[in-house]
């Protein structure tokens, strides 16, 4: 159900058709219809006096009645309900003269509907304080400004009247003439303060307004008529020129009901809001000044002036507090220096001038050493120093800015100068950066990289500025130099590695993971006991191995959504071969995020659940280096995995800093011992009687040991004799897919481990499913295999 609340806030909106003019006409056309009807019925019976009588009524009635629909179909927003309060009021004034008060002889200048008829005024400055406070304009302000130009508009009012109120011959009539001068003096304020909005939001913005002003415009017409003439015109007697002109007025008001302004064309134009206070501070001025005005009239006029002057002071301080505010926004409250917004102003400023600029990105080496050996604090007080230092090499004039952007990175703007050059500049800065700076009396040694960029020849946009400097800082890291400035060609890998992040992003979301599998084989019976499974992309037709993607997964944050899609795979390859009546357990290399979050043992069961596999399917791969990030939560986690029946491997094993407390303290059941150790032992005693050792450790800690990496007969001979368990390497065969591992492990054979280990082997070995051709060169061989034991690879 549509919320009629909605609908009818937007009447302004919703229905252009109909304008204030054609509301007001129909407002019009109803009170005359159903007055003419009680105008017909009266006047058999009380003539024709009766009936003009009961058509203002009903005309007022039927406004009423319409203000209230109007006020119910925008919501009773707050300002609509106090419009509203005041035209109920003044309606029911009209209502009890023109039922009551017509009817007495003679008519009373003053009555009770007075009051009712002012209730208008307070009624029409509550509901534009609230909805000038809707434009974003503060009611505190809007209200003292309505109350300054209402003291300086009634004290002039006052002024003119006062003379008119001593002349002898007003008589009876003289309270006709004070009525009127209020009424008059009110009308003035209320005229301005609608003038004001329409100015402050502009007439096309709030078509509402015009209507307000014209009812208000009449109520004031009619009340001066009423001054000028001394009272003559005080009594609304039928259809006379008051009573006529207060009724379109009131009708006017009444059709200003229930609009809104257009939030989306909402202008504010503040100066506008200074007509007011500075209208009410000239009529009060001159009051003071002049021989017009008693006592009360020289009194508002003071008050007005006391109103404007506490006024004034506020907006002094307002003032200052908003430069304070500025200034704060545009500094570095650590440092004092500008930060990123007061460099980007000053900077587009200089840009706009199209003068030769240099701009230095950089930020410092060493800093977070800082902060975890010492401190914040210590990091805070660095920083303090190099702002120090910085502000000592730059000009004093302003032609030069630094800023501080966060962290430990700042960014400097150098205008041209006569014989130096913008790259000068940038190694003075870094230079003037580097070196040793002492903190809590311990000295610390600090470097800089710094990108640079040359406006107008690298750009005038300083968005495309700051990147390219940004994109020259990494640069300038990654080949230790201490600046470098900007060119085409470094911008070339930046745009290469975002294309290719989303191309594997896109490969990650469109399923196009394809997992191939090397075998291990069990050295003391030859027979293949499981499998390594190994991520490969299909991106564009073409099979991207790891060492093209697994850098980008690691930074893109992908590394869990490709670890999941290989462990279903897997899975799913095992369950398939279990069926087909050969089992192999499938090894499965996982992230560092999923073994410290604690989200690997959900996902490990609901893999296996989801193939209805027991969990001694599956051995989970880890390396040392992921469980150095949290060891508690990593042993936490792998306790899991184990309780669910699957086992626990330490990939690359050696290559760490803890391997003995790993071995010591994981719920681990194997570890594989690194390509690296395989290959020292070739010819190398050290190297045979280290993975010789570790074996012998491993056994009696219940650990069995795989030997990966074994690409010759010699490795081979080497690692069984050295007692390991499980090998498996391109000597036996490469990573395949799920299809070609089945046709190679039905022609393999026990007696095929015996033949490899022979040293002439290699040329009668097993066939792989790739031509003998295909076989890399050694160093490639060594690559991939370094490769192919980390990270899902």
């Amino acid at each position: 159900m549509r919320d009629r609340r909605q609908d009818g806030g937007r009447m302004g909106q919703a229905r252009p058709a109909r304008t204030r003019v054609a509301v007001g006409l129909h407002s019009l056309g109803g009170a005359l219809a159903v007055g003419f009807a009680l105008w017909v019925l009266a006047w058999p019976a009380a003539g024709p006096a009766v009936g003009w009588r009961a058509l203002l009524a009903a005309a007022y009635v039927a406004s009423m009645v319409s203000a209230v629909a109007r006020c119910r179909r925008s919501g009773w927003r707050r300002e609509d309900v106090a419009m509203l309060v005041g035209i109920l009021s003044s309606g029911a004034g009209s209502v009890y003269w023109a039922v009551v008060l017509l009817g007495l002889d003679p008519v009373p200048s003053l009555s009770w509907a007075d009051p009712l008829w002012t209730a208008v005024f307070p009624a029409v400055v509550l509901s534009l304080t609230m909805e000038m406070a809707r434009g974003r304009l503060p009611q505190r302000d809007f209200a003292i400004d309505a109350l300054i130009g209402s003291a300086g508009a009634a004290a002039a009012v006052l002024a003119f009247v006062a003379p008119l109120l001593g002349v002898p011959e007003l008589g009876a009539a003289r309270p006709a003439v004070q009525a009127a001068a209020i009424y008059v003096a009110g009308d003035v304020v209320l005229v301005l303060l609608v003038v004001t909005a329409i100015s402050t939001f502009g007439g096309r913005h709030a078509p509402h307004l015009w209507s307000r002003l014209g009812g208000l415009a009449l109520f004031a017409l009619v009340d001066a008529l009423t001054l000028v003439s001394g009272g003559e015109q005080g009594v609304m007697d039928g259809l006379s020129l008051r009573s006529v002109g207060l009724l379109l007025g009131f009708m006017l008001l009444e059709t200003s009901v229930g609009w809104r302004l257009p939030v989306a064309s909402r202008p504010i134009r503040r100066g506008s809001t200074l007509v007011m206070p500075i209208m009410g501070v000239v009529l009060s001025l001159a009051v003071l000044v002049s021989r017009w005005g008693d006592t009360t009239a020289r009194g508002l006029a003071a008050v007005a002036i006391a109103i404007a002057t506490v006024r004034m002071a506020w907006s002094f301080r307002a003032v200052a507090a908003l430069a304070d505010t500025r200034r704060l926004a545009h500094t570095d409250d650590l440092t004092d220096l500008p930060n990123r917004r007061g460099f980007a102003r000053a900077a587009r400023e200089r840009l706009s001038e199209a003068r030769p600029t240099t701009i230095v990105l950089f930020d410092l080496d060493g800093f977070q050493d800082v902060n975890e050996a010492l401190g914040h604090g210590a990091g805070d007080e660095l920083l303090l120093q190099v702002a120090g230092r910085l502000r000592d090499v730059v000009r004093p004039d302003g032609a030069d800015v630094v800023a501080r952007f966060g962290g430990d990175e700042f960014a400097a703007m150098v205008g041209a100068r006569p014989g130096h050059a913008g790259d000068e500049d940038a190694e003075a800065l870094v230079a003037a950066v580097g070196g040793e700076y002492t903190i809590d009396s311990i000295a610390v040694q600090v470097s800089a990289a710094a990108g640079v960029v040359h406006a107008p020849q690298d750009g005038s946009d300083l968005d495309e500025l700051l990147r390219r400097a940004d994109v020259a800082m990494v640069a300038a890291k990654e080949r230790r130099l201490s600046t470098l400035a900007y060119t085409e060609e470094l911008d070339t890998r930046s745009r290469d590695w975002l294309r290719r992040v989303e191309q594997v992003r896109a490969a990650l979301s469109g399923g196009c993971v394809e997992v191939h599998y090397q075998p291990k084989v069990e050295l003391a019976t030859g027979e293949v006991v499981g499998v390594e499974a190994l991520a490969r992309l299909r991106i564009d037709r073409e099979l991207w191995m790891p060492g093209r993607f697994l850098e980008i997964v690691t930074k893109a944050g992908l590394l869990p959504a490709l670890t999941d899609q290989v462990l279903a795979t897997a899975l799913r390859d095992a369950r398939r071969w279990e069926d087909a009546g050969f089992p192999l357990s499938v090894a499965v290399n996982v992230c560092a995020a999923g073994v410290t979050t604690g989200r690997l043992p959900r996902v490990i069961r609901t893999a296996l659940d989801r193939e209805g596999l027991r969990g001694s399917s599956l051995v989970v791969e880890v390396t040392e280096h992921d469980l150095l990030i949290d060891h508690a939560s990593g042993r936490a986690a792998l306790d899991e995995v184990r309780a669910l029946g699957s086992q626990v491997s330490i990939d690359d094993y050696g290559t760490g800093y803890s391997s003995l407390a790993y071995l010591r303290d994981l719920p681990v059941d194997e570890i594989k011992l690194d390509r690296t150790f395989v290959a020292a032992m070739s010819g190398d005693l050290r190297g045979t009687e280290v993975v010789e050792s570790t074996v012998r450790l491993a056994h009696r800690l219940g650990h069995r040991v795989v030997a990966e990496g074994v690409e010759t007969g010699e490795d081979l001979a080497a690692v069984r004799d050295a007692g390991c368990d499980l090998v498996q390497g391109y000597l036996l065969a490469r990573p395949m897919p799920a299809g070609e591992l089945e046709r190679w492990r039905d022609s393999w054979h026990a007696g095929s481990l015996d033949t490899l280990a022979q040293p002439a082997a290699l040329a009668e070995a097993v066939p792989a499913p790739r031509a003998p051709a295909a076989r890399p060169a050694p160093q490639a061989v060594a690559a991939e295999a370094s490769v192919a034991g980390r990270d899902l690879t």
